[in-house]
Order: structure tokens, then sequence, then C-alpha cells
């Protein structure tokens, strides 16, 4: 899970939290982020459980449930020599987490899992924290689930950002007014 954008009031006052399970990047978010609170879990449809996470040596940045995924997108892309290595994380439900760090709305949601999207997704319960937007990686593996979702809860594809994005699918309530108008390309085009 990337990040979750909280508000206090009607301006962003820039909260921000993090589930990630690699722990060792905790320090870093310490040191750089200080105001993001970092949380070291598998977030998934289920809470209070183990999963198995298959780390990228050498690429820290890939990560994922899917070893297949884990391999083909980080260790053995840099160096096919390299290992993908297991480790065991603690999971939890996106709804346990916001309940447990006291957040009661969301602006803005992003969810990068590398397949587990749709997990994240049952675990989640949209209706109650109404992001205004979501941001939510798509491969195409797990695409059809992640529109079926957000279809059932009245949720639409906004496709203002489909030009700018091509691996993310953004979301807003079907209610909604719409997205804050795109700056301007460079060059004034």
């Amino acid at each position: 899970m990337k990040a979750i954008r909280t508000t206090s009031s009607a301006r962003w006052d820039g909260r921000v939290s993090r589930s990630i399970p690699q722990a060792g990047f905790a320090e870093g978010y310490r040191a750089h982020r200080p105001r993001t609170r970092f949380f070291a879990f598998f977030v998934s449809d289920f809470s209070d459980e183990r999963v198995t996470l298959y780390l990228a040596d050498g690429n820290s940045r890939v990560a994922s449930s899917d070893k297949a995924f884990t391999e083909r997108g980080g260790s053995r892309l840099l160096e096919p020599s390299l290992a993908t290595r297991a480790v065991t994380v603690a999971t939890i439900r996106l709804t346990d987490l916001l309940d447990r760090a006291g957040v009661s709305h969301i602006d803005l949601l992003s969810v990068d899992v590398e397949l587990a999207e749709p997990r994240v997704l049952a675990g989640f319960d949209i209706d109650r924290f109404a992001p205004e937007l979501v941001c939510i990686e798509a491969h195409p593996e797990v695409r059809q689930a992640i529109l079926d979702y957000f279809a059932a809860h009245r949720y639409v594809v906004v496709g203002r950002y489909l030009r700018a994005d091509l691996q993310n699918l953004y979301f807003q309530p079907a209610s909604s007014p719409g997205p804050p108008p795109m700056p301007p390309r460079a060059g004034g085009r």
C-alpha cells in the first residue's frame, strides 16, 4: 500500500500513512518524511495472520505476494543470478489499519501492491471512508477485478488521467463534481 492522504480541514495538512511490509524502510521515513506515519504490514483482505512476501534481492523497490511477479520485475530483471527471497509478514485489513491509526476520512488513496490490489480493496470499507480520489495500479492480471470493485461501489474511472498515466487507474465517486483540471503540458500544449 502506498499512501493515504488525510485532512483535518478543507486544506491538506500533509499527513500521510504508508503501509509497507519491509520494516527496513522505517528509518528512512523517520529521517526524510517526519510527518509520515509508517506501518510495516501486508495490507490484505484479512488481519492478524501471516503471509509470504517475496523480496527481490538487489532491488528493494520490488516486493509482492506473487513470487513470479517479483522475479519478473525485480531480482532477475537486474541480474539473472540474483535470488528472490521469502519473508513472512503480518497482515492487516485496510479498514483495521485506518481504525487503529484514528483516520476517519480519506481524500486520496493510492494503492500499488503488485497484484494484491483486489485483496486490499476486499479489506477496505470504501463506503465508510469515501475517498475523493483513488489512484490504483492496475496490472492486466487484476484490472477487471479492480474495475468491478469500483463499479459495485458507485465509483467511476477518471478518464482525463489515462493519457498521463498508463499504469494506474483513477476513480472518483460517481456523484463527484469532477477532479481538478490537469496542469498544462510543458511547452503550452
